[in-house]
């Protein structure tokens, strides 16, 4: 929750002086999961979910969300590294896209950028093209299982950039497709 309470107390004075510069972190753990960190994922996915918001908030306001997902050798990491790995993930190598991030200049908004040991990354979460059941009733499960490799094609994949866009375009496949009925 420090994420959001940090944010909290910046964002009046931020709208006020019609600039500011937010940057979350999020982690891999949470963007792909990882074995027994649950709890730690669940916290790290929210922190995109926060940033979504705020970004469409913000936009207008002069402010910036962006979020990264680093990799560095820290006190939580440090068992999971082995001696070739660790020195090469000095937190230095974080702190520039952070330094990037946080200026002036950048106006990009909305970025979650993987980095660590010299490589950055942007990641996006994405929508395929789907598939569109012509029935009046829902499709059985065995429908879908027939067409499951299809609705997880990401070869169209398309990011929306919020949660109306992404419905309004589902709607008008259902709404094309049923005027082709």
């Amino acid at each position: 929750m420090g994420a959001v309470y940090c944010t909290q107390a910046a964002w009046q004075p931020m709208i006020d002086q019609g600039y500011g510069r937010i940057i979350m972190t999020t982690s891999a753990a949470g963007l792909y999961g990882g074995h027994g960190l649950s709890n730690y994922a669940a916290a790290k996915i929210a922190m995109v979910g926060l940033m979504n918001s705020l970004v469409l908030e913000g936009r207008k306001r002069g402010i910036t969300v962006n979020s990264i997902a680093p990799m560095a050798m820290t006190r939580m990491s440090k068992d999971a590294m082995d001696d070739k790995t660790g020195p090469l993930l000095k937190p230095e190598f974080v702190t520039s896209i952070v330094a990037l991030l946080a200026s002036e200049d950048h106006k990009g908004t909305g970025d979650i950028i993987a980095t660590g040991a010299g490589y950055y990354s942007k990641i996006a979460i994405v929508e395929g093209a789907g598939v569109y059941f012509d029935s009046d009733v829902p499709p059985s499960p065995d429908a879908i299982a027939e067409r499951f490799e299809e609705i997880c094609d990401l070869s169209a994949a398309r990011p929306f950039p919020d949660a109306f866009a992404a419905v309004a375009d589902a709607m008008r496949n259902v709404l094309r497709n049923l005027k082709n009925k």
